[in-house]
């Protein structure tokens, strides 16, 4: 996790988020937990710096023991036009932070995790998920435009989020230079890892780097 980064703790741990939680929070300048996510926390042995969302969620004595224990909570209407994670990479923005790092976030429901997705490609971030068997890196050309990605052997995928993107890709077992890809191409799908660090770019429009846990091989990890 970069120096600094903030860790984002949403709702949807996978059977594994526990250790990876806790290891994640012990590198993190803040934890931010949002709505259910303390659950995650509590169960990673992890106290949050902050709690934030609607509270729709999150188990009543979980609040209590927030609150007992000084965390800072910040509470939302439950009818509202945007999602508790909306809100939290809103309050990372204003507490002056560039980097987050967010996690527990992609199991469940295939909405949620999509609107994730659409979220993260728009936060003025420097932002990634870290799930136990799970990273993406979000890119865009006016943001952050690139990331060095090490783990010989790992699968990755590499999806326009714009209407369309222009992509390099080296390092890898089947090289893209500028390449143009439409909305979630699936030209950029399983890709292979063949280096000490490959390096994923984006010259034009937005697009997210994805590395799963395939065959026992395990995700790539970013090159700091």
């Amino acid at each position: 996790m970069p120096a600094g980064s903030v860790l984002i703790v949403c709702a949807a741990p996978s059977p594994h988020s526990a250790e990876h939680l806790a290891n994640l929070a012990e590198a993190a300048s803040l934890v931010l937990a949002v709505d259910g996510g303390m659950a995650a926390c509590v169960a990673a042995g992890v106290t949050p710096d902050v709690l934030l969302g609607d509270f729709d969620s999150v188990e009543p004595s979980l609040l209590e023991r927030a609150k007992a224990t000084g965390v800072i909570i910040e509470q939302h209407p439950v009818d509202k036009d945007v999602t508790d994670l909306d809100l939290a990479l809103d309050y990372v923005v204003r507490a002056g932070h560039t980097d987050a790092v967010v996690t527990a976030c992609t199991a469940g429901r295939i909405d949620h995790a999509l609107a994730v997705f659409g979220s993260l490609s728009v936060s003025a971030l420097r932002v990634r998920i870290d799930e136990p068997e799970l990273g993406c890196w979000f890119l865009a050309a006016d943001r952050r435009a690139a990331v060095d990605l090490g783990g010989a052997g790992a699968t990755v995928s590499v999806l326009p989020l714009s209407e369309a993107a222009t992509v390099t890709c080296s390092g890898v077992r089947w090289p893209l230079d500028h390449a143009h890809l439409r909305h979630l191409d699936s030209w950029g799908m399983s890709n292979i890892i063949e280096c000490e660090a490959a390096h994923f770019e984006v010259h034009e429009g937005s697009a997210v780097v994805v590395s799963a846990m395939v065959g026992g091989v395990a995700p790539a990890r970013e090159r700091l």
